[in-house]
């Protein structure tokens, strides 16, 4: 049955037309999440019953709000059963719990970029793993990759996720990326935490004296102030940006490429 389909079946059994029916969210395993701040309590748990019988999956989950730097969601399950599920991408197996740990597919495109850009004799570090996002699927490419996370759930399945993929290349680093302990050893690093520019100065430590920093950040439409400060630091020597996805109506999350040479 097509998405659309499911859709119009959900709508015959709620009762609610089918246009109101929330049509942003994300079936991460077999659970789905999805805001439902427009609708009133009552209303949620035949939602959501009605969600996960049609797309035959195993809970739903309410999204609240991701809250901190740890970037943890409020994520409030309605129906179904509070467990961890794999996710399949690409054949990579990444295991969560969505109560607990986030995954965003709008970057599936960003990791198969980086994908096709590493080359094997490569040392990445990532600064803000999660559950190894970008860190999994990169370990079969690259010569060797750190993974640090300072969220302990997201740490935890990180290194589940590195056991059911067999990713030997990855070295996991439990802590803040900022006491990262190594400097000068990466030909690429990744900054995939809206507030990676606080930690600019940490990823060009963690550089080699050439290589690439992949900065993200959430910028408003229009605002070229970060784009700007980033051409004019001393050791940039190019700078390429991409909208990742829109993250608001005002807002989008971007990624900037710094090619990197030091002094």
């Amino acid at each position: 049955m097509q998405k659309r389909d499911i859709i119009e079946a959900i709508s015959e059994e709620t009762g609610i037309p089918k246009d109101r029916l929330p049509r942003r969210f994300e079936i991460i395993g077999k659970s789905i999440i999805m805001s439902l701040i427009d609708f009133p309590e009552y209303m949620k748990y035949s939602i959501a019953k009605s969600y996960v019988t049609k797309f035959k999956l195993w809970s739903f989950y309410e999204l609240v709000e991701i809250k901190g730097q740890m970037r943890v969601p409020e994520a409030k399950l309605i129906y179904g059963i509070n467990t961890d599920v794999t996710h399949i991408e690409n054949g990579i197996l990444f295991r969560l719990n969505p109560s607990k740990v986030m995954f965003s597919k709008g970057n599936k495109y960003e990791r198969h970029r980086l994908l096709d850009e590493v080359k094997n004799d490569e040392i990445v570090v990532d600064m803000f793993a999660g559950i190894g996002y970008y860190s999994i699927p990169l370990s079969s490419r690259v010569k060797k990759i750190y993974a640090c996370e300072i969220n302990p759930d997201s740490y935890h399945f990180l290194i589940i996720n590195k056991m059911i993929n067999k990713s030997e290349t990855l070295i996991p680093y439990f802590g803040d990326s900022s006491f990262f302990p190594l400097e000068g050893v990466a030909d690429r690093v990744i900054m995939g935490h809206f507030d990676s520019l606080i930690y600019l100065n940490k990823g060009l430590s963690i550089l080699k004296n050439t290589g690439i920093i992949h900065l993200h950040a959430l910028v408003k439409r229009g605002d070229e102030t970060i784009n700007n400060y980033l051409v004019n630091l001393r050791s940039v020597r190019g700078v390429k940006s991409r909208i990742v996805k829109s993250y608001s109506p005002s807002t989008n999350h971007m990624v900037f490429d710094l090619h990197i040479e030091k002094e």
